[in-house]
């Protein structure tokens, strides 16, 4: 048969050849893959000193290929010695006489050697997987000279097989915790204030954002949803002016998204109610980035605050309903109490003169 090339590219191009015993030094079996086609000089000759079913040539493709054809380009005038030849595929290794006999791959192709045709085209549908080819001249009933393999070129076609893809990197490891800035919890039960609060089964007040309680879900402050986008709002008052090295702000847990621009302020300045926190000049000392998954949001004051007051107001102004509310699980405010100022050294008494 002849006709069309098959797919793919000539993968037998320059690979590791192996034979029966060549004619001669001329003839070696790499000959018969190295790109040369139309050269009687230039091809595989077997000899003629062997049973005629041992003659044989393979090709190891380096890899398992999935083979979508195969050419052959017998020696003209020669096409004869090529009837019943029997081309095989597979994976099995075909390098030595031994294993060319006992050969177990798949038989694809058996070659009619038909006088006139010097081009044999095989095109393999669906495709054979197989890393080696392998000939063997199966003309049993041919004697002397018309029992070899005469072949100028052998192509096999096929496609590498995809190269495997790289492994999915891992995953980072997660961050470590951020340190909790230094000092003491100055905020546990102090007294809270904030925006009109969310009724669920009971309110849930301002005071539960500082009661100790982190990781129950309704044990939160949650301002009511009614509220306008930029009044919702809650702060503690420490009870005196302090040192504020840092905060810790747990959200609702899986609600972190409504903090999202949230300003954080501390200061002096009372913050009990909501014309306070309109008109508040605390410093502002933190903007929440509101992220999913940040649990809790925590930061250390580059510089301690002085302050009594640490409020907390949501800023997220796209946000609307439930989205706009502040849910505060627990803030905790870390510093210290200012330093007592040191006593007064008591006078001397005055020493009065002795009467004489």
């Amino acid at each position: 048969m002849y006709g069309r090339l098959p797919p793919g590219t000539n993968l037998a191009l320059n690979k590791p050849a192996y034979a029966a015993t060549a004619m001669d030094s001329r003839y070696p079996p790499s000959e018969a893959f190295d790109g040369i086609k139309t050269d009687d000089e230039n091809m595989y000759h077997s000899n003629y000193w062997s049973n005629s079913d041992s003659y044989w040539l393979s090709v190891d493709l380096g890899a398992t290929v999935n083979i979508t054809g195969i050419v052959i380009y017998n020696r003209p005038v020669f096409e004869v010695r090529l009837k019943n030849a029997e081309v095989r595929v597979g994976n099995s290794q075909v390098t030595n006489p031994s294993e060319a006999l006992a050969n177990p791959n798949t038989l694809v192709w058996t070659v009619s050697g038909v006088a006139g045709i010097s081009q044999h085209v095989l095109t393999l549908d669906p495709p054979v997987a197989g890393r080696y080819v392998s000939i063997r001249n199966m003309n049993v009933a041919a004697v002397s000279g018309d029992a070899v393999l005469n072949l100028r070129e052998v192509e096999v076609y096929g496609v590498l097989p995809p190269s495997p893809s790289p492994p999915s990197p891992a995953p980072p490891s997660p961050s470590p915790p951020e340190p909790m800035p230094p000092g003491t919890n100055l905020a546990l039960n102090k007294q809270a204030y904030g925006a009109p609060s969310f009724y669920y089964g009971g309110y849930l007040l301002p005071s539960f954002a500082v009661d100790g309680t982190i990781n129950r879900d309704l044990n939160c402050y949650h301002s009511a949803s009614n509220v306008a986008v930029d009044r919702h709002w809650w702060s503690v008052d420490l009870g005196s002016v302090v040192t504020i090295n840092g905060l810790a702000i747990y959200p609702r847990n899986g609600y972190q998204r409504r903090l999202k621009n949230a300003e954080v302020r501390v200061g002096l300045g009372p913050v009990t109610s909501e014309a306070e926190m309109l008109a508040t000049t605390n410093a502002l000392v933190w903007t929440l980035s509101g992220i999913d998954g940040v649990y809790p949001a925590v930061k250390t004051l580059a510089t301690p605050v002085i302050g009594r007051y640490v409020s907390i107001r949501n800023m997220n102004l796209g946000a609307t309903s439930d989205e706009a509310t502040l849910n505060l699980a627990e803030v905790e405010v870390y510093g210290a109490p200012l330093p007592m100022p040191p006593s007064p050294v008591p006078t001397p008494p005055t020493i009065g003169a002795f009467a004489s």
